[in-house]
């Protein structure tokens, strides 16, 4: 497991990013919000254009999903609209990369920074740590894309990707979680801590 994450790792070339594999795209989303302490009476925005997984993990965890449509003539999530979606009970944002195509991320996190006066973290809990909503990236189809010249992976604060037997990279099941966060303590701490949870 330690050669196949720091293969992804070196692969991807974040800064600070850490791998953690996982046995599917979905855990690796699911366990990052629970971790983050998202939860009842929490929303999280994305995109209806996506596999089932994606809002079932928001469901799971007792938040609301707030779908967000494509922008005209794309698969992709539209910003403008994520910007008119959040409101004071907005922990995180949901992308999803769909069929491999990378969303705009640069648009997204525009929106995220310009509304973070919006984002009101939980008290006592990692929350506090963000200055904005989390931003969640479903990579499930897009290991090997890449934004801007940069492996899909070191965009997001979080990316999950999938290694499904129908995916471009197969481990028959499985997936992995990339932290990228610019504080490689708080990236260090998580990777730390997901590696104790994802035991149970």
């Amino acid at each position: 497991n330690k050669l196949f994450e720091g293969k992804i790792d070196n692969y991807i070339g974040g800064a600070y990013s850490k791998s953690l594999l996982l046995n599917s795209a979905t855990a690796s989303m699911e366990i990052i919000l629970k971790y983050l302490s998202v939860g009842e009476g929490d929303e999280v925005i994305t995109t209806p254009y996506t596999y089932s997984a994606t809002v079932n993990i928001i469901m799971h965890l007792g938040a609301r999903p707030v779908l967000c449509d494509v922008k005209k003539y794309s698969f992709h999530i539209d910003p403008e609209k994520i910007r008119k979606a959040i409101t004071k009970k907005t922990k995180a944002v949901i992308s999803v990369d769909y069929g491999g195509w990378p969303v705009d991320y640069d648009e997204i996190k525009t929106v995220l920074d310009e509304k973070r006066r919006m984002f009101y973290p939980k008290k006592n809990t990692l929350q506090e740590n963000f200055k904005s909503c989390i931003f969640l990236s479903d990579a499930a189809h897009s290991f090997g894309s890449e934004y801007k010249g940069f492996k899909i992976g070191s965009q997001s604060g979080f990316t999950a990707f999938s290694f499904h037997a129908v995916k471009n990279i197969t481990t028959a099941e499985g997936g992995a979680l990339v932290i990228n966060l610019p504080d490689k303590k708080l990236t260090d701490k998580i990777y730390h801590d997901i590696k104790i949870y994802s035991l149970h």
